[in-house]
């Protein structure tokens, strides 16, 4: 999955707007976020390395590094519920 070729056309056939609109809506917020937020609570939510240089994450960098600790998450929630369960027998 590409996040330009797949992800943004998606979202911009949801929400009626342009794929160009889609990639500028989350530039634009994710640079908000990197320039407005407090930088201990961000480093919280996005541990991960971007370049300093311009502050902030790609796009591409925030949305792959985001859906990677969302799918971290899930699996260990999956494993507590598995766990439960074989307690439970």
């Amino acid at each position: 999955i590409h996040i330009t070729n797949d992800i943004y056309p998606e979202v911009a056939k949801m929400m009626h707007v342009t794929t160009m609109s889609v990639e500028r809506s989350i530039r634009c917020a994710i640079e908000s976020a990197f320039t407005r937020a407090n930088i201990i609570r961000l480093q919280r939510y996005y541990p991960f390395p971007y370049d300093d240089e311009h502050g902030r994450p790609t796009n591409t960098q925030f949305i792959s590094n985001m859906a990677g600790r969302i799918r971290i998450r899930d699996l260990k929630k999956e494993a507590v519920i598995r766990q439960r369960n074989r307690e439970m027998r």
